[in-house]
């Protein structure tokens, strides 16, 4: 009887993984082909993984999210604001979120 019980408890959850790639002006972002606007980050790459291209821009500014099919020229990329990875509210965060990385996650009850 408690081994039905521990076993609803828990389940594992596959989840895949976004690299993230760097911080460029929005003005460098590539043509779009998809965006949307009203959006937190997480919103942006779940939109653009929904369009199925490989690509999120999410403008720091004013929260709208451009989706491509590449990254921006290497050029174009600039410093982050900490090693953390922190884009300048000036700035647009760029994922590359087609990745073959994966994990599980455990969770419980």
């Amino acid at each position: 009887m408690i081994v039905p019980i521990i076993i609803a408890a828990l389940a594992i959850r596959s989840v895949r993984g976004a690299a993230y790639v760097g911080c460029v002006d929005p003005a460098n972002i590539p043509a779009a082909s998809a965006s949307t606007t009203g959006t937190d980050l997480s919103g942006c790459m779940n939109y653009c993984s929904s369009q199925s291209l490989p690509y999120a821009f999410y403008n720091n500014a004013d929260g709208s999210c451009t989706c491509t099919g590449s990254g921006a020229a290497y050029a174009s990329y600039e410093d982050a604001q900490d090693s953390g990875g922190t884009c300048a509210s000036d700035q647009a965060s760029v994922y590359y979120i087609d990745t073959d990385y994966s994990f599980n996650i455990l969770l419980t009850r």
